[in-house]
């Protein structure tokens, strides 16, 4: 690899800004044609606010076979596994991946949103029937249970919650960090809280952490840390939304607030915030402002009491593993 940086590899979790593998493969394959390395969408017909999941409504096009792996010299593995959310399974692996992190919530409602998307299960007709109709279950059962039933809107909200209480669902973040690929849950529950000291110790040891919610204070960090003094030529992509899930922005900002008061998985949530934990202080270490609406918002809701129980969590440098205390994990529900 010819850039100072070394080689790096994409750790992208569903629903946490795919847009990001172009900057990723831009930095990885300096002798590629910029426009090979773009993510692109033609819809066949436009999507709908509820979009049937076992129907073509779309062609998700990308050029991931495109290249020749010889244009590609500083990626650090396959452009397409990593794109396809290759877990991470070692710390070593840990020390060259870069990838975002998302509110869990709003990963959450925007995968619901996307067909109630789950990795591995949405790409087969009937696993995506099956997801459907395990949350029609659920959501049904909870509406049976209120006395006077459930208006469209507190239907919405327990498919929501159903589908965000999938095992296929929860803890994905957590367990892609233990190299678990999302939609196979393989960790039982007394493994979670090793889990957890895992995936926080594998969030200080990446190369490079962003936020969804900060994609132009991400952008900026990680073109100061691998290509402003990069002597190799690099094409920035332009930042944009490539897989939008349907429904207006209000709508699933709505959703995210209201299942913030129905679900916790704390497990991802210790995640995020440890990962917010890096991503600011870095932006700190490198004089990048915060600029946009989002990422102050997200800003402001990492407390500083938040912010120093988590970071009394991050192992130092390829620190052992650690099982979290009953006293921190309180700490992180908070």
């Amino acid at each position: 690899c010819p850039r100072r940086q070394g080689a790096l590899s994409l750790f992208h979790i569903p629903k946490a800004a795919s847009v990001f593998a172009e900057w990723v493969w831009a930095y990885g394959c300096p002798w590629a044609d910029p426009t090979s390395l773009e993510l692109r969408m033609s819809l066949n017909k436009p999507l709908g606010r509820d979009p049937d999941p076992t129907s073509s409504n779309y062609s998700h096009v990308t050029n991931l076979s495109w290249v020749d792996t010889t244009a590609c010299p500083c990626l650090a593995g396959s452009a397409a596994e990593m794109y396809h959310h290759l877990p991470i399974s070692s710390d070593a692996q840990a020390s060259l991946s870069v990838g975002l992190f998302r509110r869990l919530t709003a990963r959450l409602v925007s995968a619901f949103h996307y067909g109630m998307h789950v990795h591995r299960m949405s790409s087969g007709k009937n696993h995506a029937k099956q997801v459907v109709a395990v949350v029609a279950v659920g959501a049904r059962a909870a509406c049976a249970r209120r006395p006077d039933g459930c208006d469209p809107t507190q239907a919405r909200l327990e498919q929501l919650v159903a589908f965000a209480r999938l095992p296929q669902v929860e803890h994905t973040a957590t367990f892609m960090l233990n190299g678990v690929e999302p939609g196979f849950p393989s960790l039982p529950r007394t493994a979670l809280p090793d889990a957890v000291a895992t995936a926080l110790r594998r969030v200080g040891a990446m190369r490079f952490v962003g936020l969804t919610e900060c994609m132009n204070e991400s952008a900026a960090l990680f073109h100061t840390q691998f290509v402003a003094s990069d002597d190799v030529p690099f094409a920035p992509p332009y930042l944009r939304t490539v897989r939008a899930s349907p429904g207006t922005e209000e709508d699933k900002e709505s959703e995210r607030l209201a299942l913030l008061g129905r679900y916790r998985d704390e497990a991802d949530e210790a995640v995020f915030m440890a990962a917010a934990v890096r991503f600011f202080a870095d932006l700190q270490a490198h004089s990048i402002a915060v600029s946009a609406d989002r990422c102050r918002h997200v800003r402001d809701e990492v407390s500083n009491a938040t912010l120093v129980a988590v970071s009394t969590l991050l192992p130092e440098e390829r620190g052992p593993a650690r099982r979290l205390s009953p006293t921190s994990t309180k700490m992180l529900q908070t």
